[in-house]
């Protein structure tokens, strides 16, 4: 075992012991030693009544360390101490000359321990009641003179006790202070780690407002389109012109419209339980078509009511390793980008292919195009959100989404685009990307 493990068993350790509690047995342990100076001093000036107070001193700190440390008594352990305390001062000035003697230098150190024992706001109280205990006895020797002291019977001792008992107070001292300058280090690194634990509490509450801020944006981008082609259907609907048989027809494109509307906004708390953490990806082979049909009818009906025509081509038999809720999330995005940017009577051609390794899929509509020096920022989410054809509008989340989900997937998404001649966009997913 090291020294640090020695001192940890005789002091203790927080947060079994208060800070205080620590230092108070340092006291009592080092003073117990400390004191056998002056033992060895006293029985060489033959001071036989000062050694046994010596001797009863110790054994009462190694009391005091008992309950405290042992016992877990800590106020019984101080109030024994505090009495002990005075009682050594007041023996030691009718001991050792009184005024003349140590008595003032052993004051000084008694009520420096009281003080590194204690809070500071108990400090006034000691003062209080060391003044009157000093003070009495400087009347007292005023009144009675040294009649009843018992005096140096040399100056060789006077010096020896004098040089001894300073010695011993700057031990105590070089102690006392010790132990308050290491408190003081303890709780300022205490201090520093909670301020770093803060600063990073606060951070992560930003980034957690931030994500918040955006995974409300991007629900807003994603249902803002659906509820304006329900919009629409309601309005043909209310034409009386329209015949039953395709107002039937319409009904029932809305009620999926609807229904793909729910399955949208169950895929989008899906995601936002990942943003906030929440939620772990669900990684498993799968059938194309059993998670991309719904998709592409559902998106079918909203290209429909602004006049465009989708085209898939896929194999919905075919199998992919992937999280079907993610997949569902990036090409539901891709086809809603190409949407809005499609003027009506245009066209959008849907692929998905099994290629060696993995699965491809491509998104090819004839819109307005993209400039090519807005490319590199569109899977930032810092791309500038820009209007649809019918002056739809959107957050520039999307395809932050996109490229969120894509990556998880280890894969790549590339797009080639030309204004005013449409867009290509790609995906390419691993068949193991773990």
């Amino acid at each position: 075992m090291n020294l640090k493990g020695i001192k940890e068993i005789i002091y203790g350790v927080e947060p079994e012991f208060d800070l205080k509690d620590i230092v108070f047995h340092k006291i009592c342990f080092i003073a117990t030693l400390g004191l056998t100076i002056g033992l060895g001093l006293s029985i060489y000036i033959k001071q036989w009544e000062v050694a046994l107070i010596v001797i009863l001193a110790q054994l009462v700190l190694t009391l005091c360390y008992w309950f405290s440390r042992i016992m877990r008594l800590f106020k019984v352990a101080w109030v024994l101490f505090v009495i002990t305390s005075y009682v050594l001062f007041i023996l030691n000035y009718f001991l050792n000359s009184g005024l003349d003697g140590t008595t003032l230098v052993m004051s000084f150190m008694t009520l420096s321990i009281l003080f590194a024992g204690t809070e500071s706001k108990f400090h006034w109280r000691w003062t209080l009641l060391h003044g009157i205990v000093f003070g009495g006895l400087v009347v007292m020797e005023l009144s009675y003179g040294k009649e009843f002291l018992s005096l140096y019977k040399s100056e060789e001792l006077r010096y020896t006790d004098n040089l001894a008992v300073y010695l011993l107070s700057i031990s105590f001292f070089y102690l006392v202070f010790s132990l308050i300058r290491e408190a003081y280090e303890r709780q300022h690194e205490k201090a520093e780690s909670r301020r770093l634990e803060l600063k990073k509490n606060k951070e992560e509450l930003q980034k957690s407002y931030t994500e918040l801020t955006k995974l409300i944006s991007i629900i807003a981008h994603d249902v803002r389109n659906p509820l304006a082609s329900i919009e629409g259907y309601f309005e043909l609907l209310t034409n009386d012109a329209i015949p039953k048989e395709e107002k039937a027809k319409l009904e029932k494109e809305l009620l999926g419209m609807v229904q793909n509307t729910g399955h949208m906004l169950d895929d989008m708390v899906h995601w936002s339980k990942g943003q906030l953490g929440a939620y772990s990806t669900n990684f498993k082979t799968v059938s194309i078509g059993s998670w991309l049909n719904r998709t592409i009818d559902h998106l079918r009906g909203m290209a429909k009511a602004k006049g465009i025509v989708i085209y898939d081509d896929y194999n919905g038999e075919e199998k992919m390793f992937c999280d079907p809720n993610l997949m569902t999330v990036v090409i539901r995005n891709l086809l809603q980008n190409a949407i809005k940017f499609s003027p009506p009577g245009k066209q959008i051609n849907f692929r998905a292919r099994s290629i060696d390794g993995g699965t491809w899929f491509e998104i090819k509509d004839q819109g307005i195009g993209i400039e090519n020096d807005k490319i590199p920022a569109l899977f930032s989410g810092k791309a500038e959100s820009s209007l649809g054809t019918k002056l739809e509008q959107g957050t520039g989340f999307g395809l932050l989404i996109v490229k969120e989900y894509v990556d998880l997937h280890r894969g790549r998404v590339e797009v080639y685009s030309k204004v005013n001649a449409g867009s290509t966009f790609t995906v390419t997913i691993p068949n193991r990307p773990h």
